[in-house]
């Protein structure tokens, strides 16, 4: 029993190390861009090794690929989802407003402006879990006849965060200048009458 209390101990710890390193680098990557900022610079201000960081994170890209794994696991147990799709357009409408909310809450602007960049390929990684989740409310949308349209969930999904990514560049443009939550439901109001057949 005290074994079993002491791995779980153990296992906090080291998901609070893991934590902890990574907020560090994306402040850093955020204050200094992702260049500037070195696996050394991120270990003397998280207070580890650089051991400890690799344990972790292989590379340096690997902070970044965290941050999708966090927005993929805030995503796939989405506590807005509602099972019967009751008004499958409104939570989808409220599912892209969460997707501003995270990126202008939990990354914020200075990291935004790095990461929203055509090097960053894991944008367009298949089967994230964050993709899936709106593919299954539109599958539901087009299922219940609330929506109607002539692409796939799947196509649907793919415009619908073409056109969410171009609200977030045209945000860190504007330097953060207007609500990103605010222009994200207007954009998605007007996406989802275009996708209508």
């Amino acid at each position: 029993m005290t074994e079993n209390r002491e791995k779980t101990s153990r296992q906090e710890q080291a998901e609070e190390s893991k934590k902890k390193i990574y907020q560090v680098a994306v402040d850093l990557i955020a204050e200094k861009g992702f260049d500037k900022t070195s696996i050394t610079e991120i270990c003397r201000k998280a207070e580890c090794s650089v051991g400890a960081f690799y344990h972790y994170f292989p590379t340096k890209q690997s902070i970044l690929e965290e941050v999708f794994y966090v927005a993929d696991a805030r995503f796939s147990g989405w506590d807005r989802f509602d099972e019967q799709c009751s008004n499958c357009r409104e939570q989808i409408v409220s599912y892209m407003k969460a997707y501003a909310e995270f990126v202008s809450m939990e990354s914020g602007l200075e990291f935004s402006k790095r990461f929203y960049n055509t090097g960053n390929k894991i944008f367009i990684r298949k089967g994230r879990a964050m993709q899936e989740r709106l593919v299954e409310l539109l599958r539901k949308s087009l299922e219940s006849g609330q929506i109607k349209m002539e692409m796939t969930p799947e196509k649907a999904c793919e415009w619908l965060f073409m056109g969410a990514r171009g609200v977030v560049f045209h945000w860190c443009l504007h330097e953060g200048d207007f609500d990103l939550i605010e222009k994200m439901e207007d954009y998605t109001r007007i996406a989802l009458r275009g996708l209508q057949a």
